[in-house]
């Protein structure tokens, strides 16, 4: 859906420049016949209703694709071809998007585009659904009429005549008519019909309702309406005289109908724009044959101008290169610039490149410093890498004291204390480091004297100060059971769906320790992997939240281990090594 949309959209794009052009030719043919302005609005409708145009060099219309959305991306890019516009509006996108959040790929469905999408669709089945009700209401209406001459109906509950069907067009006209008022109404009708306005009008509705979002279109549904009005005007009138002129403008203001500048059904005799065509009327001169021959030709041109799309280049170098040689450049200058701008651009990418690596290790090697402290539980260093405002909120929460010079971090247990002198063995994994935001998150595992090992989940943020990092900001969450697929996939972000590498989370060690330093039987336990993975993977004990169960017998490749978790309908699996 968001496809069509999209589609639509660049379509609707490209048609608003031709309704620009088609008013602005409408003020300057204004003395031409009034058909001459529905060929405009043809041209207007050819291009909302083809999916292709031909390409030419000398087109004026915008770029096909002026908006476009890669697969499996959320970002947009407008490609007008007109340079201060198109970058004004993709710098705008592209900020927008590096500062949002990413993502992921399991919820693109949720792409803004698709709610835009089903928003468009709505409307478009509300101003259908309008018209349905308004035909059905109408026929309704004329059920009892009665049948005078040819095409041509009798009906006592209408107050104003107009003609009514797409496949058998009728005549309508109020009981109440006089004479005068039918002769020129049952005209002005007929030229409707030879005209086959009651299908150029139902088919104008059609496109204003798929293409209702824009306002260009709005404004070219009402101009369409008032264009084929007049158009029928000239050709009912055009072998008059003045005074059969003024009296069928008499008969058109007493059918005045106010209000309403959207309709599709029926085509009314007042329907729209009466002041006009009674102003048009009684100034109307037949046009002179160069008149009508010059209004044709600039038809003509405004169609090859904009019912054509621009020819595409196929790279960049093409129109550097067509550019500089309309500036009478040679193409060894044209090689000799390009090859140092490429090296120019090599030396910036290589230096940025330089900059955000040294960048990038001096966090990750304030990030380990921290963790260190934080396992190590040493009060000072944590004190020395911080900020007053961050030194205050832990203080406040008790996990930092500082009292007559001596400073405490931490409490006893439980705590992540790891064998450090392992390098391999450490009791925090930094899961988040350099995004640009001097941000990070750093998952520690925390143990004491049984199995049961808690996640904890550090968020900080950090700024430089004096040639070096200081903590602003730091929070804590105590992932103590875990009950649900989201806080697993925090806890455990590099577990799901792979063998429990226990050098790798941690738990080696804590299992390890405690079953060196504790004969409980509980240990016992462990020997089933069921259990073995409720205690080292920190689950909820509830099988009404929290459901585990081994999915083959024991080999030498492992055990697969399955966990459902009811809160989210989550689906997690791990294998017991």
């Amino acid at each position: 859906m968001s496809g069509l949309f999209l589609k639509l959209l660049n379509m609707s794009i490209s048609a608003s420049v031709l309704i620009v052009v088609v008013v602005l030719a409408r003020c300057l043919l204004r003395k031409s016949p009034k058909w001459i302005h529905c060929i405009l609005w043809a041209l207007v409708g050819i291009r909302l209703l083809c999916p292709f145009q031909l390409e030419t060099t000398f087109s004026l219309a915008p770029n096909a694709q002026v908006v476009s959305i890669e697969a499996g991306a959320v970002t947009s890019q407008v490609l007008a071809e007109m340079p201060a516009l198109d970058n004004t509006a993709n710098r705008y996108l592209a900020k927008y998007y590096f500062e949002g959040i990413t993502v992921p790929e399991q919820e693109t469905a949720q792409n803004p585009m698709n709610l835009i999408a089903s928003i468009w669709l709505c409307g478009v089945a509300v101003l259908l659904v309008y018209a349905a009700v308004s035909y059905v209401h109408i026929r309704r209406k004329v059920r009892e009429s009665v049948r005078i001459e040819g095409n041509i109906y009798i009906c006592d509950r209408i107050q104003t005549p107009f003609i009514f069907g797409v496949l058998n067009p009728r005549i309508y006209l109020p009981s109440s008519l006089k004479e005068v008022q039918i002769k020129n109404v049952v005209a002005h009708e007929k030229a409707h019909i030879r005209r086959l306005d009651y299908l150029w009008k139902p088919l104008g509705y059609v496109l204003f309702a798929v293409y209702w979002f824009n306002p260009f279109c709005w404004l070219a549904y009402i101009l369409f309406c008032r264009d084929i009005e007049m158009a029928c005007d000239e050709r009912v009138i055009k072998d008059w005289s003045a005074e059969q002129k003024k009296e069928y403008s008499l008969v058109l203001l007493s059918f005045h109908v106010p209000g309403k500048m959207i309709t599709v059904c029926p085509l009314a005799f007042g329907e729209v724009g009466v002041k006009q065509r009674v102003k048009g009327i009684l100034n109307f001169k037949k046009p002179t044959f160069w008149l009508i021959a010059a209004a044709l030709l600039f038809c003509v041109i405004i169609g090859a101008l904009f019912l054509t799309n621009p020819k595409k280049n196929d790279n960049v170098e093409e129109n550097i290169a067509t550019e500089l040689s309309e500036s009478s450049l040679t193409d060894q200058t044209l090689n000799t610039e390009k090859d140092s701008l490429a090296d120019q651009e090599s030396e910036l990418n290589a230096l940025l490149k330089k900059q955000s690596d040294a960048i990038r290790a001096q966090q990750q090697s304030f990030l380990q410093t921290w963790a260190d402290a934080f396992c190590d539980r040493d009060g000072a260093a944590i004190d020395s890498l911080c900020m007053d405002g961050a030194r205050k909120k832990m203080m406040k929460e008790q996990l930092l004291v500082i009292d007559e010079g001596d400073t405490i971090f931490g409490w006893s247990s439980p705590w992540p204390m790891w064998d450090t002198s392992d390098e391999n063995s450490k009791g925090y994994t930094i899961t988040t480091s350099y995004d640009g935001k001097n941000t990070a998150e750093i998952l520690y595992y925390a143990w004491t004297s049984d199995p049961h090992v808690t996640v904890w989940k550090e968020d900080i943020t950090f700024e430089e100060r004096d040639g070096s990092y200081k903590v602003t900001d730091e929070n804590i969450r105590f992932l103590d059971y875990i009950v649900s697929g989201t806080e697993f996939d925090e806890a455990y972000p590099q577990i799901n769906g792979t063998p429990m590498d226990y050098t790798v989370n941690g738990m080696y060690d804590a299992l390890v320790m405690n079953s060196l330093l504790s004969s409980s039987m509980l240990y016992q336990n462990l020997k089933d992997p069921v259990l073995a993975a409720k205690y080292l993977l920190n689950l909820l004990d509830n099988e009404n939240k929290v459901q585990v169960e081994a999915l083959q017998d024991g080999s030498k490749e492992g055990i697969n281990i399955k966990i459902t978790f009811i809160e989210d309908g989550a689906e997690r699996f791990v294998k017991m090594i």
